[in-house]
C-alpha cells in the first residue's frame, strides 16, 4: 500500500491519558408523576482519552462553511488526520475529510453582504498550525427501568483550541442492548 507523502510525513504524538478511577455520572431523564424512580436514567462513564499533536492545514479548501448535517451554516475546519486518531467517522456527508467545528454560524447575510469567506474568519488567514486534539470516548447507558432495558452506546468527543477559537466534534455510535442489570 502507498502512502500519500505529504499524510506520511505527518507526525503523530499520542498521549495516553490513564483514568485513576471509573468516573461515572447518572442524569434521571423522566420520572412519571409520583414514582420514585425515573422511568429513564442515562449513565456516562470516560472509558478513553488521548492528546494527539496533529498540523492543520488552513486554506479555501480546508476551512469551510457548510451545512452538512447542520441546520444552519456551521464554520468547520477539516482534517484528513482525524480518521487516523480517531475509532469513530467524523466525516459529515459530502466533506471529504474528517472536520471538527467552532459552531458558530456562517455563510448568512452578514458574510454574504460583505463576501466575508470561511478563511477569512480565522484569525492569520492561510497556512497551517500545529495543534493538540483530545479525544475522548464515553460510554453512554440509556436504562429503562419499567421496561428493564439498558442499551450502550459509545460517544466519540473531539476537542482543539486553533487560533484562538475552540474546535469540537462529537460522533456517537449504538452499541447494542446489556442486561438490564449490568448498567445498574
Amino acid at each position: 500500500m502507498k502512502l500519500n507523502s505529504r499524510l506520511a510525513s505527518i507526525a503523530l504524538l499520542t498521549l495516553v491519558t490513564p483514568l485513576a478511577a471509573h468516573a461515572e455520572t447518572s442524569m434521571p431523564i423522566a420520572a412519571p408523576s409520583g414514582a420514585t424512580t425515573p422511568q429513564w436514567e442515562q449513565k456516562e462513564s470516560v472509558v478513553h482519552r488521548t492528546s494527539h499533536q496533529l498540523t492543520v492545514e488552513l486554506n479555501e479548501q480546508t476551512v469551510v462553511c457548510s451545512r452538512a448535517e447542520y441546520t444552519r451554516g456551521v464554520l468547520k475546519v477539516l482534517i484528513p488526520e482525524l480518521s487516523k486518531i480517531t475509532l469513530l467517522n467524523h466525516q459529515n456527508t459530502g466533506a471529504g475529510a474528517p472536520c471538527m467545528t467552532t459552531g458558530e454560524t456562517c455563510g448568512i447575510w452578514p458574510d454574504l453582504k460583505n463576501s466575508r469567506t470561511a478563511i477569512d474568519r480565522i484569525d492569520g488567514g492561510p497556512g497551517s498550525e500545529s495543534v493538540i486534539v483530545e479525544v475522548t470516548e464515553k460510554r453512554v447507558l440509556t436504562i429503562d427501568h419499567k421496561a428493564k432495558t439498558c442499551e450502550v452506546s459509545l460517544f466519540e468527543e473531539l476537542e482543539m483550541n486553533l487560533r484562538g477559537k475552540k474546535w469540537f466534534h462529537v460522533v456517537d455510535a449504538p452499541l447494542g442492548q446489556r442486561p438490564y442489570n449490568d448498567c445498574l
